[in-house]
């Protein structure tokens, strides 16, 4: 390379490196706040479906109980 060619490509390539580190810097936050996210997200599902299976549970003992206090009809003689 020639001195002139040198001092526009070296400055050039300078400024690349520092912005290349920087994006670097950048995507690693990034990845960092999407796994905390992620985590976040998995408790989340994991209380649901906590929840829903409670309400199931609940509403079994519901029909449950219902089904006892029903009035029994006696079978009607066919």
């Amino acid at each position: 390379m020639t001195d002139d060619t040198k001092d526009i490509v070296i400055p050039i390539l300078r400024n690349l490196q520092t912005d290349m580190s920087m994006l670097k810097e950048a995507v690693r936050r990034i990845d960092a706040r999407i796994g905390t996210m992620e985590s976040y997200m998995a408790g989340f599902h994991n209380s649901l479906r906590w929840q829903g299976d409670e309400l199931d549970t609940q509403r079994g003992r519901l029909e449950a109980l219902e089904e006892k206090l029903r009035p029994q009809t006696p079978p009607e003689n066919i």
